[in-house]
């Protein structure tokens, strides 16, 4: 719908997406492209996206809010670019939502005065929500009646089952009470001691997500594999979904993992590591 126009007074704005921009996004610029110029960014490039700016005069950005392999949008650019250019920003805070901020309001809403008829904000309801299905904050009436009208989902989708109502419901009062905030800290305790323990590029960020570099693919499958092995679940990311010689171990820390917990899967980590280089 972003690509046809119909958010941006029927003229289709030149779409960027960030590079590593989520595959969820990522794999629909084909279809977008029937509708509009699409272009990929470098990550986090906020020069290359002002240069674009400059040429065109209606331009869409889509990208993360917190990104699945680490690192954070740049916001406060980002603002800036909508503020001098008008541009539109459409983000994905999948990885946020519930986890930061008030209520769970997430990455980037907190950091927005308003959401105004330039900015779209969608999540995942099935990550730290705990829940199913997806959600979109408008920033306008507008917004949400041309969704209803021409959105695909709405028009030829299913409803969401019961059990996926009754887990959203629930997950909504837990959101309105100080469990959530009780939640959040603890999560935010469980990343500082193991960042304490492994040093990772994202050591001291408040996200939750850490890559542990191997550098082969073999490498990060047989960690992987030996961590499973010893009661422990990691995943292990190659190329495509990072570069070429950067494949790594992703680990993602919750906050109902105990401090023994955390302990005991850093040093069997660390140790499986170093069982490695001897082996070399």
């Amino acid at each position: 719908m972003l690509a046809s126009g119909v958010f941006t007074n029927n003229s289709p704005p030149t779409m960027i997406f960030d590079k590593y921009s989520h595959y969820s996004m990522n794999h629909i610029k084909a279809s977008c492209a029937d509708e509009t110029e699409v272009k990929t960014a470098p990550h986090n490039d906020m020069c290359w996206i002002e240069d674009l700016c400059k040429k065109r005069k209606n331009v869409a950005y889509i990208a993360d809010g917190i990104y699945s392999m680490g690192g954070v949008a740049d916001i406060d650019s980002l603002l800036y670019l909508k503020a001098r250019y008008g541009l539109f920003l459409y983000l994905d805070d999948s990885h946020a939502l519930s986890a930061f901020g008030d209520k769970g309001a997430g990455f980037i809403r907190p950091r927005l005065q308003e959401i105004d008829n330039k900015t779209l904000i969608v999540a995942s309801l099935g990550k730290s929500f705990g829940a199913s299905g997806g959600m979109i904050m408008f920033g306008s009436e507008r917004q949400k009646s041309l969704m209803y009208r021409y959105g695909g989902p709405s028009n030829w989708s299913q409803s969401l089952n019961s059990a996926a109502i009754g887990a959203g419901l629930a997950s909504i009062k837990i959101h309105q009470t100080t469990e959530l905030s009780v939640l959040q800290e603890q999560l935010q305790t469980n990343i500082r001691l193991f960042d304490s323990l492994i040093h990772t590029e994202q050591q001291g960020a408040d996200t939750a997500i850490r890559l542990v570099t191997c550098g082969e693919a073999e490498k990060a499958n047989k960690l992987a594999m030996r961590l499973a092995d010893s009661g422990f679940f990691t995943s292990a990311v190659f190329f495509p979904v990072v570069p070429k010689e950067k494949a790594a171990l992703r680990i993602t820390l919750r906050a109902d993992m105990s401090p023994k917990t955390v302990e005991l899967f850093c040093s069997t980590l660390t140790a499986l590591i170093q069982e490695h280089k001897d082996a070399k």
